[in-house]
């Protein structure tokens, strides 16, 4: 994985992003590092005797229920939090379990934190190395800022990454226009999830 780039602040929430209700071998990589890297920013001395100054984040797990057939009741949001604990990383955490898309993670996360006033330089989202560009994007639109992006590679291949890169960031920029052409990825992704 490499270091981190951390934010200037001390993250206040840390964000990860769910993609399948099952633990796959890339999944796991995902979520090992993930918890790694939350561990290796725990220990840095911001965070070491300043429970007042610097309180732990909270931890936002986000993802729903994508797999209903071969997964029922259990939503991405679960299998993060559930693996992150499992591997130690012990903070408050926040399940989003109605997410489907990147857009509705996103949208999720700005109603969770708006409440706690968290601003988006004070936001980590773990994400897919691949869907960079489309969750910065949607990121800066619905949080007010920039968050910092602690991606991580799901091996996907060049065609793959493309698609995400460009026909992702395309379709999830018009969604945030338009709310039909939302609505529409938000039917198709029931119907797609229906048949996992």
């Amino acid at each position: 994985m490499g270091p981190r780039l951390t934010p200037m602040k001390a993250p206040r929430a840390l964000v990860v992003l769910g993609y399948h209700c099952h633990i796959t071998p890339v999944v796991r990589r995902f979520l090992d590092g993930v918890a790694d890297d939350i561990e290796a920013l725990l220990r840095e001395p911001r965070y070491e005797g300043c429970e007042s100054r610097c309180p732990p984040p909270l931890l936002i797990t986000s993802g729903g229920f994508t797999n209903p057939r071969s997964a029922p009741g259990v939503s991405e949001a679960r299998v993060c939090a559930e693996h992150l604990q499992d591997r130690g990383v012990v903070l408050e955490t926040i399940r989003d379990e109605e997410a489907l898309t990147t857009l509705h993670n996103l949208r999720g996360v700005a109603a969770i934190v708006g409440p706690k006033r968290i601003e988006a330089d004070e936001i980590v989202i773990c994400c897919d190395e691949a869907r960079r560009a489309k969750i910065a994007h949607v990121a800066r639109r619905l949080l007010s800022g920039e968050p910092t992006l602690w991606t991580y590679d799901f091996g996907r291949t060049t065609l793959q990454r493309l698609v995400q890169q460009n026909a992702g960031l395309a379709f999830d920029a018009a969604a945030l226009r338009l709310p039909w052409v939302e609505r529409a990825s938000w039917r198709w992704v029931l119907w797609r999830n229906a048949r996992r």
